[in-house]
């Protein structure tokens, strides 16, 4: 009986996941100096995820744009001292944007 799944190059997955890993790695440590590009490639990645989760807690678009600005604002701030070991960088916005949609006022 013939397997009908693809033949797998395990070498090359490796060489891939291992030039993932340090491509994430160099990203985090960009973040962290604050370069700017790294920085909006971080918020092209995560602000649609964000958003989303804010509006659903606001539920008013124009206050979850507001949250999602001072989202990221914060994070600018506090990149150098992100650690990566402690969560992952969307649970650590995501952590940001929470904390501030609970101090919105209906």
């Amino acid at each position: 009986m013939q397997s009908s799944l693809p033949s797998i190059n395990l070498q090359q997955e490796d060489k891939n996941l291992k030039a993932w890993i340090i491509g994430q790695d160099v990203f985090i440590q960009k973040l962290k100096m604050q370069d700017v590009l790294a920085f909006k490639s971080l918020y092209k990645q995560y602000a649609a995820s964000l958003y989303g989760s804010i509006i659903r807690t606001v539920t008013d678009e124009q206050k979850a744009k507001t949250i999602l600005q001072e989202t990221f604002i914060e994070a600018w701030e506090f990149l150098p001292k992100y650690n990566e070991s402690q969560c992952k960088m969307f649970t650590w916005l995501n952590r940001i944007a929470k904390q501030k949609s609970s101090l919105v006022k209906f």
